[in-house]
């Protein structure tokens, strides 16, 4: 299977003395006397480089001939399958925990034979090797104890791939962030009062994404 039009197709062929080969691709038939098919030794190679097209299954007719007309033909079918389309982009959640282990979400959407792998802080997870679980269209990642995160923001690469090798990534960069730091402690100011409604007051400094709850006599308030 090549994800390139201009593939590079291989076999192997024991020929004797007066002996030559030919393999017809496409309807162009190529042989060992030309500069695109060579043989080394009982391998030979060939290098297409007129664009098969469309993409899809072909056959690949190798046939050793001698002096005298005989010929001999591989035995095989469909030896060639080509397949330029990449697989559809997958995606990633964005996600900011304090869990070093997290579950990390996204979605992809795969063809029959393609399959999925998401890489995290240099460590590439397989959907192949069950890393990575689906839900119809929904894929979850739990990053393992072994390989907890530190405290930073990641890039999630998410590549969904075919049996062809086309690639296709997601488009987002840095969808992880891991927080161990907690917010300043905020303060409460005293206050006596008769008043059974008061304005109670205090300070916080929030950064991004942070938000304050107060609470009082059970019930909670947000800022």
């Amino acid at each position: 299977t090549s994800a390139t039009s201009t593939p590079t197709i291989t076999g192997t062929a024991t020929l004797g003395a007066g002996e030559f080969l030919s393999v017809e691709v496409d309807g162009i038939v190529y042989f060992n006397s030309g500069s695109q098919l060579n043989l080394a030794g009982n391998v030979w190679t060939l290098d297409i480089i007129n664009d098969i097209d469309p993409d899809g299954t072909y056959e690949v007719i190798a046939t050793a001939t001698d002096q005298a007309g005989n010929v001999s033909v591989d035995t095989t079918v469909g030896e060639l399958i080509v397949d330029t389309i990449e697989p559809s982009p997958p995606s990633v959640t964005p996600l900011n925990t304090n869990d070093t282990s997290p579950s990390i979400t996204g979605t992809a959407f795969l063809e029959p034979g393609e399959f999925l792998e998401v890489t995290v802080n240099g460590t590439t997870y397989s959907q192949l090797s069950g890393d990575i679980s689906f839900s119809g269209l929904d894929w979850t990642l739990v990053i393992p104890e072994a390989n907890a995160l530190p405290e930073g923001r990641y890039d999630v690469a998410a590549v969904s791939s075919d049996g062809a090798g086309n690639t296709t990534g997601d488009g987002t960069v840095d969808e992880l962030g891991i927080d161990l730091t907690p917010p300043p402690i905020p303060t409460v100011d005293p206050l006596t009062t008769a008043d059974p409604t008061p304005a109670i007051t205090g300070n916080a400094s929030l950064g991004t994404g942070e938000t304050l709850q107060i609470t009082v006599n059970g019930r909670s308030y947000s800022v």
